[in-house]
């Protein structure tokens, strides 16, 4: 996160930038099959549209939620 410049934005206490990148952590606490769905609907439905967002979001998306992720 720090080194797209997403440090400074987690910790804003009321942005909605914030909010977007907290959703994220929550990811773990889901089921293994349900996560993909929560990140597509919950996550990405409500993306930034800031260019620093949408690689945070690809980069968890193609090493962690995607079938080939590493």
């Amino acid at each position: 996160m720090n080194s797209l410049g997403l440090g400074p934005v987690y910790t804003e206490k009321s942005s909605d930038s914030a909010r977007w990148l907290k959703l994220f952590f929550g990811l773990p606490l889901f089921p293994s099959n349900e996560v993909p769905d929560a990140f597509a609907v919950d996550i990405m439905s409500t993306t930034s549209t800031s260019d620093v967002a949408v690689k945070f979001a690809e980069y968890v998306l193609e090493n962690y939620i995607d079938v080939d992720s590493k």
